[in-house]
């Protein structure tokens, strides 16, 4: 099972030129084989798109809708918690919502975690594989 930071989303959803198409292979890759997001990526893509005052965000909730073997796992006090041990462990690299995101990974059970943020893919997290969204 895998886990992914909203970037991963908002890159596909844009077709980001230099990490587009590399979003678009792991959501293919990974569409029938299980993945875990907290719900707050809901919020973070959806938001962004919105205050964009066109119709993007439309766009978006339709894709969000399509990721039928995606989990949505709401914010819990496990999770809480877990994000909270996470930012104690690794310091102001791991805050906010990036915290919640990898909790709920760790707690769900992924053994992979796609993100782009410089400072993620820094902390030296041992509790779950964090990749890089490279360039295809």
């Amino acid at each position: 099972m895998i886990s992914y930071d909203s970037n991963l989303l908002i890159y596909f959803l844009e077709s980001h030129p230099e990490f587009g198409q590399t979003a678009r292979e792991i959501l293919l890759s990974h569409s029938n084989s299980g993945v875990v997001l907290s719900t707050l990526v809901i919020q973070e893509v959806l938001t962004g798109f919105a205050l964009r005052g066109d119709n993007s965000e439309a766009t978006a909730r339709r894709m969000l809708d399509t990721l039928e073997y995606t989990e949505f796992v709401p914010v819990s006090k496990q999770i809480t918690e877990e994000a909270v041990r996470l930012t104690v462990k690794y310091g102001r690299k791991i805050l906010g919502y990036d915290s919640i995101h990898l909790a709920t990974s760790i707690v769900s059970g992924a053994n992979v975690f796609y993100t782009n943020d410089k400072q993620l893919l820094s902390a030296g997290v041992e509790e779950v594989n964090i990749r890089a969204i490279e360039k295809i």
